[in-house]
């Protein structure tokens, strides 16, 4: 009778998501981060023969079943508890540090799969040279900005396991000294960020929950983005960061992106965060000229301050190769194997009156690809747009 009993109940413990799915009712619980939603197939007598609604079913209910987001949710609540680490994708450090894999396998050594040989770096230095020589005799102003690595300011917080790992190369040949010096001797105009950044301040370089720089500090890169290219002859207006207050209410909802993709039950917001507000000096001869932005996600963030502190007649940015945006309202998916999108931003560029090109530390050996690190490198996209324009001055910077 007992065992009758506990076979009962445990049919009906399983029954219960159909039946609250089926009559969609559900446990409130945050969306998950990071997972697309099923959409719950339509019955019919054709799907139903054939079996299509069947399959679609299957997976719209193992998706989408009562419950399932909290389960999932307190799945990997469970697991951060009993192992330190709630989801496969970002790696719980010390003091509350987030990370991301990738940021650690390149920073760390632990992999070569990020690592560059001479030849490369010698190749990237000269194509960016090529292009910075381009944009001179064609009156633009063209500069680099290398922003910094979450683990390069954090490398005390860095996971157990992580520190402990074999390494395949020291922090000296790491593909950012090499770059930086690389380009230096080319005489490449460029943005430290990093160097700019080290040193600490008085608030988070990097949130806690977050693998992207704060908008602080971006704009103090952005200060000395202007700064370098004033010595080219193009004087724009200067952003700065007035008040900075530290709060645990985020400023941006990129400072959470990656306590929000753990999906457990804790709160998003559980660190530090700067807030300020943007100010923006206009120092004489100042000018907004056509702003061209090309790099990776931590371009994003200085779109936002470019934009926001009105430093351009227009800021396009490009996200790789895959997405454009601008400050005159365009926001699409672009594929530069299609001869007419590629036709467009070679247009872009030879429009641009200032070009910038950003790669994170962790990118540098695909600095330039599309966001699946293939394809035509950025900078030899605009040497060949600018190398069919006659010489002369460009479009009024």
């Amino acid at each position: 009778m007992y065992k009758k009993i506990l076979c009962t109940l445990a049919v009906l413990l399983m029954g219960l998501p159909l039946v609250g799915t089926l009559l969609g009712a559900d446990i409130p619980a945050r969306t998950l981060e990071g997972v697309a939603e099923e959409e719950r197939p339509a019955l019919s007598l054709s799907t139903l023969w054939d079996g299509s609604f069947q399959k679609q079913f299957d997976a719209w209910y193992a998706a989408e079943f009562a419950g399932h987001d909290f389960l999932v949710r307190l799945y990997n609540q469970l697991r951060l508890a009993v192992f330190g680490q709630s989801s496969e994708s970002v790696q719980v450090g010390g003091d509350g540090q987030l990370y991301e894999a990738p940021y650690l396998e390149e920073a760390l050594g632990t992999t070569v799969e990020w690592q560059m040989t001479d030849a490369e770096v010698a190749a990237l230095a000269e194509g960016l040279a090529q292009l910075a020589e381009l944009c001179r005799s064609r009156g633009k102003a063209f500069a680099v900005v290398l922003s910094p690595s979450k683990v390069s300011f954090t490398k005390q917080d860095v996971p157990w396991a992580w520190q402990h790992a074999v390494h395949y190369y020291t922090e000296e040949q790491r593909p950012y000294y090499r770059v930086r010096q690389a380009l230096a001797d080319a005489g490449v105009p460029f943005v430290d960020g990093r160097a700019l950044l080290e040193g600490g301040r008085d608030y988070p370089v990097f949130p806690q929950t977050g693998i992207h720089w704060t908008h602080a500090a971006a704009v103090e890169v952005v200060q000395n983005l202007c700064a370098v290219l004033e010595a080219q002859g193009v004087t724009l207006p200067v952003p700065r960061a007035d008040g900075i207050t530290l709060s645990n209410e985020i400023f941006r909802l990129e400072d959470e992106d990656l306590s929000r993709l753990q999906n457990d039950l804790q709160p998003s917001a559980r660190g530090t965060y700067a807030h300020y507000t943007l100010a923006v000096d206009e120092p004489a001869g100042c000018v907004r000229p056509n702003i061209l932005l090309q790099g990776d996600s931590f371009t994003n963030t200085l779109y936002d301050i470019l934009s926001e502190a009105g430093m351009g007649s227009c800021v396009t940015q490009l996200f790789y190769q895959d997405r454009v945006w601008d400050t005159a309202g365009r926001n699409e998916v672009i594929s530069m194997d299609e001869p007419q999108v590629l036709a467009q931003v070679q247009q872009m560029i030879s429009d641009a009156d200032v070009i910038v090109l950003q790669s994170n530390e962790l990118l540098l050996k695909v600095m330039g690809l599309n966001g699946s690190y293939a394809g035509t490198p950025f900078y030899q996209i605009c040497i060949d747009a600018l190398s069919g324009e006659s010489g002369g001055e460009g479009g009024g910077a």
